[in-house]
């Protein structure tokens, strides 16, 4: 689930940041359009789960962040 506009400045350029090892292409090709976050292999319910490209703010979106842990 992707939260409509950043927090802090409103801006809809907001992209999901994913935790954890990543093992294939795809999620690598979609890092390197913009098009999500890799947010390195610690994990925790309290990480942010989003990220802004317009103003570089990440946050925590909790309706985003059920279920995962």
């Amino acid at each position: 689930m992707k939260p409509k506009k950043c927090p802090k400045c409103k801006s809809d350029q907001v992209v999901p940041i994913l935790y954890g090892l990543v093992k294939d292409h795809d999620t690598w090709e979609q890092s390197k359009r913009g098009e999500l976050i890799l947010g390195g292999v610690k994990v925790g319910p309290h990480l942010p789960t989003h990220y802004c490209k317009a103003c570089h703010h990440k946050f925590l979106d909790k309706e985003a962040a059920k279920g995962r842990f």
